[in-house]
């Protein structure tokens, strides 16, 4: 019962909701959170016409997101909601190509929020494997996971897509993945069944880029339609049960990597959680538990191991 109980209090008070709503949730619907955040390639790859980097690929970056919404999280004055640089989210990685299978690993740390909070400044973690298929081709597997707000619990995730790229120009280049998601939600307190959800995900981008591979603007959206959750409507949990809902999200980036060992990008997202119109259709999580828009900056420096490994040879004194 005092998770029943967390779960209306948090869900209500972290968006601002009034108490009957709050009240309501206990024996509403709740959805889960989802497990990408655009991450799952290299900004380098964008202009390139293979999935993976080139063997030997080596990258660490840094971004900094700027999270916007126009709900507001629990103790903001007057319902305000989330402006420009109210909260920020500094995402470290770093990824590495053996030619025909790339890892990649991430970390985002909450660096700014606004005074009425004291979230957890790690926010969430993934680790990656992405295998190439054949020309064009590649499975990935991700792993990722965090806190939810208030100290409620953890979420987990995982998600296993098939992409395919293909250039049919120079300039011109289209990418999709198809593939599953699923999630579980680790509350703090016990429930009498398991929170989790599964996923169909759909992702479709057009790439532009320059022949020179000096500039690159991609445009995509990501769909995700749910088909297994537990627990449902007709068996709850004491504490509740999920209804989730399909959700669209859409982003736009544009980078800049003439440069050989440096890339520069910006990444806007439009990220859908829920209706606003019911709010017991979103979560308690930072980073894309509820409607909001994400501005992304970010930086990546890159070495070409392969190449300094056969340049080291070349220069090897002969005996």
């Amino acid at each position: 019962m005092r998770l029943a109980t967390a779960l209306g209090f948090l869900l209500g008070t972290c968006l601002s909701l009034d108490p009957a709503q709050a009240q309501e949730m206990t024996t509403r619907e709740m959805s889960a959170p989802a497990v990408g955040r655009f991450d799952s390639s290299s900004v380098r790859a964008q202009s390139l016409d293979s999935l993976l980097l080139p063997a030997g690929g080596l990258e660490v970056g840094g971004e900094m997101t700027l999270v916007t919404s126009e709900l507001s999280l629990r103790g903001a004055p007057d319902n305000e909601g989330l402006a420009f640089t109210d909260v920020g989210l500094l995402s470290l990685s770093s990824r590495y190509s053996f030619g025909p299978v790339e890892l990649a690993a991430s970390m985002a740390l909450l660096v700014k929020q606004p005074s009425y909070r004291d979230d957890f400044v790690p926010q969430n973690g993934s680790l990656s494997g992405r295998v190439a298929l054949g020309d064009g081709q590649a499975l990935t597997l991700r792993l990722a996971g965090g806190p939810l707000l208030d100290d409620l619990g953890l979420w987990e995730g995982a998600e296993l897509l098939l992409g395919a790229k293909r250039s049919v120009h120079r300039t011109l280049v289209f990418q999709g993945a198809l593939g599953g998601a699923f999630t579980h939600l680790s509350y703090a307190e016990d429930t009498a069944q398991p929170f989790w959800l599964g996923e169909i995900v759909v992702d479709a981008e057009t790439i532009l880029r320059t022949p020179s591979r000096a500039f690159s603007l991609w445009i995509g959206a990501d769909l995700r339609f749910p088909v297994v959750h537990n627990p449902d409507r007709q068996d709850p949990d004491p504490s509740g049960f999920l209804a989730p809902t399909t959700r669209l999200n859409v982003y736009l980036g544009g980078a800049y990597s003439y440069v050989d060992d440096w890339d520069l990008y910006v990444r806007f997202a439009v990220l859908d959680r829920g209706d606003t119109a019911e709010p017991w259709t979103m979560v308690p999580i930072l980073d894309g538990g509820f409607d909001q828009q994400q501005l992304t900056l970010g930086v990546i420096h890159r070495w070409d191991l392969a190449e300094d490994e056969e340049e080291r040879r070349r220069e090897a004194p002969v005996y």
